[in-house]
């Protein structure tokens, strides 16, 4: 099978790679970035990169979560979090009963950057083609 993978540089993108070539498949690797081997620090101790293979590919929703330095961690619990929050609270989705702001991107989620773009001239980037100029090249 062809397979792309996007965030082929992050952690679990490399381990993604790796996993669906041994199994056979033809793999293009994704990225905006170039490779980082980035560790997660913490004083006075070290969390060396172990190998991590998924279960199975494609990894989905139901895959178990191990993670395995104190960021990965922290964000496993903040999901978790996010979990028993809903589970506890009444609160329910109301659909079209809620009025989204105009917006002027499609895949803005409703979220406006307008103000850091005014006070900062910050320029988000939430896709691949925000990186491309007109004739679809890197900039």
């Amino acid at each position: 099978m062809r397979v792309a993978v996007t965030g082929a540089h992050g952690k679990v993108g490399r381990a993604t790679v790796r996993a669906l070539q041994a199994a056979g498949h033809e793999v293009t690797a994704i990225d905006l970035t170039r490779p980082v081997h980035e560790r997660a620090a913490v004083p006075g101790f070290f969390f060396p990169d172990r190998p991590f293979l998924p279960d199975y590919v494609p990894v989905d929703e139901e895959h178990p979560a191990r993670p395995q330095d104190p960021y990965a961690l922290a964000k496993h619990f903040g999901e978790q979090l996010m979990d028993a929050a809903v589970r506890r609270c009444a609160a329910r989705l109301y659909g079209d009963a809620v009025e989204v702001r105009p917006h002027d991107r499609v895949d803005a989620s409703a979220i406006s950057c307008e103000k850091a773009v005014r006070l900062l001239g910050w320029r988000p980037k939430r896709s691949w083609r925000d990186y491309l100029d007109e004739e679809g090249h890197t900039h």
